[in-house]
């Protein structure tokens, strides 16, 4: 990106650079990916496994994606390479992309309050994963999602270690799954990682892309800021997670009756009121670097039998319901 959007992220990772090799660690210099292309990463994977070497490739879930569907259109050879993927949920049909790319996926489920809360195994297979019971106890309790009003497995977690950075009894992150017995026989259930926590999936916040919003800012800004610029009820604007084709996308739905002239407009005004919010500067940079962002002129969707309009159209609790457009 121009260096108005990213030069303090340029210069504070030249100065951790200059630490790490006054400290003897000869760590390599990140490269920009050039705008929408991950092929760069594909190309590198490829080109290291001709020359012997397997890799593994650290990642949110659809930038994971955007490397394995980029290897394909390239028909690079990327077989063997291992990918942990995390940040948001790795659905079964983005596994599939990676897979059908002769690649490994492994889920992993980080909370940056708590860090690592689990990992995958090869037996596993969907967003499941062992729980890291070592440093976390997690519980669940069944509640009604303050933001779509569907019944969820809500998560309680409770530190456990000693040194924990934070200490947290029973605290709600707005995630949600299904905690079990691991039926696998794998080397981290030898280890003792029995339990595991599948169908993970976030409530109340947007993950879309690795990138974490805490629903109730996005709602002030869907409902508040956005109708009092274009005019509108709050209805008429919904924030919805899609499933695209090569990686997780976020659509914003403005109502016709709006009669909004340009959607650019729209688009410009939205992603501006999120650059203000906590971690939104970094969300609205991935959300132009990947084009996974748009504004569309289109009825919201409703939920359920009653036609409910959420304002904040989460894909995990989406798929539990039956959705149907207004105009249906």
């Amino acid at each position: 990106g121009p260096l108005r959007m990213s030069g303090h992220y340029r210069l504070l990772t030249r100065m951790m650079l200059a630490e790490l090799r006054l400290l003897g660690i000869q760590a390599i210099s990140p490269e920009f990916l050039p705008h929408n292309d991950f092929a760069p990463v594909a190309r590198w994977i490829a080109r290291r496994k001709q020359e012997g070497v397997q890799c593994m490739l650290a990642a949110g879930v659809s930038r994971g994606l955007r490397v394995a569907a980029a290897a394909a259109d390239e028909s690079l050879d990327i077989a063997g390479t291992i990918f942990l993927l995390g940040g948001e949920a790795l659905t079964d049909a983005k596994r599939a992309v990676i897979e059908g790319a002769g690649c490994e996926v492994h889920a992993r489920y980080t909370i940056s309050e708590l860090g690592p809360i689990g990992m995958g195994c090869r037996e596993m297979s969907g967003n499941c994963v062992h729980l890291c019971t070592d440093a976390v106890a997690v519980i669940s309790r069944r509640r009604i999602a303050p933001i779509s009003g569907t019944e969820v497995d809500s998560l309680l977690f409770t530190t456990v270690l000693p040194y924990a950075a934070t200490l947290m009894i029973n605290v709600e992150m707005g995630d949600a799954g299904e905690l079990g017995e691991a039926a696998c026989d794998c080397s981290l259930k030898r280890m003792g990682f029995t339990r595991k926590l599948d169908k993970i999936y976030s409530y109340s916040k947007l993950t879309g892309q690795g990138t974490t919003l805490m629903g109730s800012d996005i709602l002030q800004i869907i409902e508040q800021k956005l109708p009092s610029r274009f005019g509108g009820l709050p209805t008429d604007y919904q924030l919805v997670e899609t499933e695209g084709q090569k990686q997780t996308e976020v659509e914003l739905r403005v109502s016709p009756r709006v009669g909004v002239t340009s959607v650019e407009t729209v688009k410009e005004c939205f992603l501006d009121e999120v650059k203000r919010l906590y971690a939104g500067g970094s969300a609205r940079r991935v959300w132009i670097q990947t084009e996974g962002f748009r504004v569309v002129v289109g009825e919201p969707y409703q939920t359920g039998d009653r036609g409910k309009i959420h304002s904040l159209h989460l894909l995990g609790t989406v798929g539990k319901q039956a959705d149907r457009r207004v105009d249906e």
